[in-house]
């Protein structure tokens, strides 16, 4: 799964921090800074606080569970596991499964969306 694809951001940055807060639940500032370059879609580059100290965790012009997913990885402990995810994208409820294996490569995630019945 690519975490940042190369689609545009349908929602202001807000959508991504508020989605991404309410996954974590945990005491952590997130921001989004954006820019918009003539003829290519908006950018936001996310960051995350972690005892006074903000990290860049790189630049987002996807969809907001991308983002979470992508700090997740980078800000918990790591197990394979799989887990239900649900959040709001524009006023509608929806719910994936995300499985999280550890690779080679890095950390894996494969997200399968389960309908609007979060």
């Amino acid at each position: 799964m690519q975490l940042f694809r190369k689609s545009a951001l349908r929602e202001p940055s807000e959508q991504a921090v508020s989605i991404a807060r309410y996954i974590l639940r945990k005491s952590i500032e997130l921001k989004a800074t954006g820019i918009t370059i003539e003829g290519e879609p908006s950018r936001y580059l996310v960051s995350y606080k972690i005892e006074d100290k903000w990290h860049e965790c790189g630049w987002l012009n996807s969809t907001g569970h991308e983002v979470i997913l992508h700090l997740k990885s980078l800000l918990q402990p790591f197990t394979d596991h799989t887990e239900t995810i649900d959040f709001l994208y524009k006023e509608q409820p929806y719910r994936f499964t995300a499985e999280f294996k550890k690779t080679e490569q890095g950390t894996s995630v494969e997200l399968t969306r389960l309908g609007n019945e979060a």
